[in-house]
């Protein structure tokens, strides 16, 4: 005769049984019975250094930091295809407060509850099996004897990549004075830093040996001034049908044409500094988007 099951109640983000008269009990995580996600207080953090966080991208949202009264803890999910990176914000210098600011932004966007069973199946998303494991990077692969190769993406199948990228370039007050009024030596910095900047996407493959070369569908560069900081903003974009992501092109012209301002200026000041990032990308098998986009001081 098969023992009598009971509930024992719920407990945070589970549904709890036990047998009565043993000391032992089971949850069952019931998401799509039972929305708990209101209340759902862990962290998902991936092997690869990624917040796991359930919505889309729609700009840059500032949140303060959803806390758990007497709990240090976060909520993002587990279900989502959207993952936000703490590795690179950390490798890039950011501060214990700039780490709570983009978790905060992460748990702002967060889903009241997930999309239903039908909706989860079709979407793209990493398995719990492979979150604290092995890693699903298709060009994790290398040669057996380590030699560096290009990676054969040959197998896949075309997908329509984006991707954008930003370079931020500290002029200083006397050159950034100059670019403003258009009074250089060699002229129109902006615009020939635009044309520099689209030029490079195109010539990505040239300038990084194991880059695949890809037809751009379109490529466009922006420059904004910010007098605040004697700094010009470098926006880049790409899009591409193929294989493999454009990462690469947009993050090439943003730094050729942030390069291209550090040339037209440097008679003025050798003092500029240029940091480049990657904004987003989408296509492939994840999505990216910095939601805390680190401005210099």
């Amino acid at each position: 005769m098969a023992p009598r099951i009971e509930r024992s109640g719920r407990e945070g983000t589970t549904g709890g049984y036990k047998v009565p008269g043993f000391a032992g009990k089971v949850g069952f995580i019931s998401s799509m019975s039972y929305h708990f996600c209101g209340s759902c207080n862990r962290l998902r953090l991936t092997a690869d250094g990624n917040l796991k966080v359930r919505s889309s991208f729609r700009g840059l949202l500032w949140s303060s930091l959803d806390r758990v009264p007497g709990q240090r803890s976060v909520r993002v999910c587990l279900f989502g295809n959207s993952e936000v990176s703490l590795r690179d914000e950390l490798r890039s210098g950011a501060t214990e407060t700039q780490l709570l600011d983009i978790i905060g932004a992460a748990v702002g966007r967060k889903k009241k509850q997930h999309a239903g069973m039908l909706n989860l199946s079709k979407m793209k998303n990493r398995p719990m099996i492979l979150i604290g494991g092995e890693l699903p990077f298709a060009h994790r692969t290398s040669p057996p004897d380590g030699r560096a190769a290009m990676v054969d993406v040959g197998g896949k199948a075309p997908t329509r990549r984006t991707a954008s990228a930003r370079a931020t370039v500290l002029l200083g007050a006397a050159a950034f004075r100059l670019l403003r009024d258009n009074q250089l030596a060699k002229g129109d910095a902006l615009a020939v830093a635009q044309l520099a900047g689209v030029m490079a996407s195109k010539r990505t493959a040239e300038l990084v040996p194991l880059c695949h070369p890809l037809p751009l569908d379109h490529a466009a560069v922006g420059l904004e001034l910010d007098p605040a900081r004697h700094a010009v903003l470098v926006t880049a974009s790409c899009r591409t049908t193929g294989r493999t992501g454009v990462e690469m092109e947009a993050l090439t012209a943003a730094a050729v044409a942030a390069l291209t301002l550090y040339d037209m200026c440097k008679a003025v000041s050798h003092d500029i500094v240029i940091r480049v990032q990657l904004v987003h990308k989408t296509g492939g098998k994840r999505d990216f988007q910095n939601i805390y986009i680190f401005r210099l001081k």
